[in-house]
């Protein structure tokens, strides 16, 4: 209650505001805040109940919009659990974007998400980067299974799975007689990848793995700039399923 008055009115409003909110938002959220924030950090890896923190922070989000202030709603929401997984999406990506790969994308059938104990939302959070990416639809979950519909209308299932490690340790995607496996070993600085083709041919490139503690995660998220539609669109996928 006291941020207005002690924080936001010392600000220069021609510069941009980055807020990090951590913990859980109140309910009800003070709408007006969102008419001076630029970008919202926050981490939905703290919640108890990602969906109904999601659905607070949306509806707060839109009455701001619709009030009459001077000022738009020009937030930004940066979740640092969508962070978290930057280096293995951007593995996915490189290890598809081969010319020979391709064509194994529409193709999948399987994939397993292996992730630490209290990171589950992130795991979700990726299927629902899979998801959005690949036109993937009515997402249904049944325990650690879920289920989705591909453009074709055959079903794609991902397994969720919970082991000691980092964040999010392993991906096994199965897309016909091709298999593509990324690993994180330990506190390896490195993804480790295997990639098996239908023709037998084998290839296991390295990749980054970044860090994962909060300094390292907030760093990065200042350093990117954007909309991140592509966070709106994953958690659209999988916001029922959270």
């Amino acid at each position: 209650d006291l941020i207005p008055n002690t924080l936001f009115s010392h600000l220069d409003s021609d510069l941009p505001l980055y807020l990090w909110w951590q913990g859980e938002f109140p309910d009800p959220i003070e709408s007006q805040l969102w008419t001076w924030v630029d970008r919202l950090i926050f981490d939905s890896r703290e919640w108890r109940d990602p969906a109904a923190q999601i659905d607070l922070l949306c509806a707060s989000q839109a009455q701001a919009k619709t009030q009459e202030t001077k000022a738009p709603c020009r937030l930004t929401l940066c979740d640092l659990n969508w962070t978290r997984s930057l280096y293995l999406r951007q593995a996915v990506a490189l290890l598809f974007d081969q010319p020979e790969h391709l064509p194994w994308l529409p193709k999948i059938e399987t994939i397993a998400i292996s992730h630490a104990p209290g990171h589950a939302t992130a795991a979700i959070l990726l299927v629902g980067w899979f998801a959005a990416l690949l036109g993937w639809s009515h997402g249904q979950r049944d325990g650690a299974a879920l289920t989705f519909e591909k453009p074709d209308h055959t079903r794609v299932t991902l397994t969720l799975s919970e082991h000691p490690g980092a964040p999010i340790h392993e991906i096994l995607i199965h897309s016909g007689a091709a298999f593509i496996a990324l690993r994180r070993k330990g506190d390896s600085p490195f993804l480790h990848s295997d990639t098996l083709a239908p023709d037998g041919r084998r290839s296991a490139p390295l990749f980054p793995a970044g860090k994962d503690n909060p300094a390292a995660l907030v760093s990065e998220e200042l350093m990117r700039g954007g909309r991140h539609e592509v966070y709106l669109r994953a958690l659209d996928a999988v916001h029922g399923l959270l």
